[in-house]
């Protein structure tokens, strides 16, 4: 072999080494990509969620996320798209109004009608109005103005899933039927109540959607409903703040043109209160958690504990009825009491607590225990003014047995159901044998 074909072989050689050298190169550069694209793909929601957490304004765009093979591969799947929108606590719906014509609508009410937010647009049709998450799955939105036709708009979760700020503009058309309602709240001595939430609803009426339009009362106690229907009967209700009673109209009925409507709300009467339970032998009843709930402003309750010595106390409550309940499988209520204006001695409530103990067991008509059987006891104190309810709630175990411990010496209804079964009622005076109780159910026969 002679020096050039020895050479021309080393070049050969060598282009093989390089060649192979750039493969292995390129396929580790392939792999670090693909490297990098997999954790940002881990990365993403972490990406999304921190830019859904700034204070953005309306006008900014975010990029499409990353992870479009999730909605590809859950067909289309509306509620896998928007999972971390859901959680990411507000969302941000601004746009413009306009008359078919492209003029701006001026003073458009915006209200959406989940949270009961509201908002009006500006001079020159714009608007914003900013929605909590993830309360309720997709906002609302609700477009009126008086002599418009009222326009509804949900939003879906394509529309929400890359930002926090959606742009929804809307064209409103020309309607004689729409109409204004105007308002004042305040109290009977003429003093505006402001900043009060006020809701007129359509729910339930004839040839109307489910519409809630909520606004709140201005500086002087003053209100205006935009775009709602001519000859139509809603429902008003005031939700008022601590200081305020609830008021409802069940029935607001509006004629051919706009219309005025004043409310007077009753100021509330606050009391402090200190209260004690105790059982049927007077002794008192320790750690036991309380909702105590005003009548007549169905506020959501107030939850309270008892301490070691069945005492709990109320600051600031609202005078009138109360009703105090607590939580099954063990329920208590206690109506009828009334707290009243300076109230300030403590108050004792008795509840069907004692150490009596009932035990019994279910079985069919051919003596099988029944497992899984509702049994129920119930029973009551009736006393001056004031009732207590007790309804108690067990199951029967493998064997159909029950029990109830820690009951007082009461008259009781002992209720007992299983599927497939009729139902069985027993009588059970205070003073009779009250362990060892044998329930026997009838089985349903079933039409053919």
């Amino acid at each position: 072999m002679n020096i050039f074909s020895t050479n021309k072989l080393s070049a050969v050689l060598l282009l093989l080494l390089i060649m192979m050298g750039a493969s292995f190169l390129g396929l580790n550069e392939r792999s670090k990509v693909n490297e990098s694209e997999s954790l940002l793909v881990e990365a993403d929601s972490v990406v999304d969620q921190s830019i859904l957490d700034e204070d953005q304004g309306p006008e900014t765009r975010f990029p499409s996320p990353v992870v479009d093979t999730e909605f590809n591969q859950a067909g289309n799947n509306p509620d896998l798209i928007s999972q971390h929108v859901l959680h990411s606590g507000s969302v941000s719906i601004y746009g413009r109004v306009t008359t078919d014509d492209g003029d701006p609508i001026v003073d458009a009410l915006i209200s959406e009608e989940h949270q009961f937010t509201s908002t009006r647009t500006d001079d020159k049709g714009f608007y914003q109005i900013d929605i909590d998450l993830p309360k309720y799955k997709y906002p609302v939105v609700n477009f009126l103005r008086s002599g418009y036709k009222e326009e509804k708009y949900a939003l879906s979760a394509r529309e929400i899933e890359v930002s926090n700020g959606t742009e929804v503009d809307m064209v409103l058309s020309e309607d004689s039927a729409s109409i204004s309602l105007f308002g004042w709240i305040g109290d009977s001595q003429g003093g505006a109540a402001v900043s009060q939430k006020i809701e007129l609803k359509s729910r339930g009426m004839k040839n109307l959607g489910n519409y809630y339009y909520t606004v709140f009362s201005n500086s002087y106690g003053e209100f205006e409903f935009e775009g709602i229907r001519a000859n139509t009967d809603y429902q008003l209700e005031v939700y008022p703040t601590a200081n305020y009673h609830r008021v409802v109209v069940y029935s607001l009925k509006l004629g051919d043109h706009s219309d005025h409507i004043n409310i007077v709300v009753e100021p509330k009467i606050l009391v402090n209160l200190t209260a004690r339970i105790v059982d049927l032998m007077q002794q008192p009843v320790a750690n036991l958690e309380l909702n105590i709930q005003s009548i007549r402003d169905k506020q959501t309750p107030l939850k309270v504990s008892t301490d070691s010595s069945g005492f709990f106390s109320l600051s600031s409550f609202p005078a009138g009825e109360v009703k105090i309940t607590t939580e099954v499988p063990d329920y208590f209520k206690i109506v009828g009491a009334r707290l009243s204006k300076d109230e300030y001695q403590s108050r004792t409530f008795v509840i069907d607590r004692g150490p009596r103990f009932i035990s019994g067991w279910i079985s069919d008509e051919f003596g099988n225990p029944i497992k899984g059987a509702r049994v129920t006891l119930d029973g009551d104190i009736s006393g001056q003014h004031i009732h207590t309810y007790s309804l108690r709630i067990r199951t029967t175990d493998q064997s159909g047995v029950f029990s109830f411990d820690g009951v007082g010496s009461l008259d009781y209804m002992i209720t007992a159901y299983s599927k497939g079964y009729q139902k069985r009622e027993i009588e059970l005076v205070r003073d009779e044998q009250i362990q060892g109780i044998q329930v026997e159910l009838q089985r349903l026969h079933m039409k053919l």
